[in-house]
């Protein structure tokens, strides 16, 4: 008996939750439809194509800073590049003595057996047969002075 009774009272409830179910639903549903005006989806979308255009901004000016940096960078190492390379060492009075076949010789043994010499200066090639007529004197190289150091005199 207790059962059928409490059964009566939630039959009776069940209509009115469902109404309220239903009018809650459809005051979600009027809220959710109110966004969906193409009004208010124009004012979104104009809202968002500003956003976008100001990021596509920020992002192309920090890209061109970047380019330039590199660009800065890059052509700084450049410079050390062309000022260590040897045609700059070729300016300041030295040669570049390679064999008959190109390779470098960087000691007066290896001119002494070498064929021919190729010196390249600043301003052009000499080219030189090796006779073997006159043996070219060799002399060591200069010390220096106390704890490696050049002498000013």
């Amino acid at each position: 008996d207790f059962q059928a009774q409490r059964l009566d009272v939630l039959a009776g409830r069940l209509p009115r939750a469902l109404t309220g179910l239903v009018l809650n639903a459809r005051g979600r549903l009027v809220q959710q439809a109110a966004g969906l005006r193409p009004s208010a989806l124009r004012q979104n979308v104009s809202q968002k194509q500003v956003l976008l255009d100001r990021s596509t901004r920020s992002f192309e000016q920090a890209a061109t800073r970047q380019v330039e940096r590199l660009r800065n960078r890059l052509d700084a190492l450049d410079r050390l590049r062309e000022t260590l390379g040897y045609r700059k060492t070729l300016e300041r009075g030295y040669a570049v003595v390679r064999d008959g076949d190109g390779a470098l010789l960087s000691s007066a043994a290896a001119a002494q057996k070498a064929a021919a010499w190729d010196v390249e200066f600043a301003d052009g090639h000499v080219q030189s047969q090796n006779t073997g007529a006159a043996k070219p004197k060799v002399r060591p190289p200069k010390k220096s002075g106390p704890k490696g150091q050049g002498s000013l005199f």
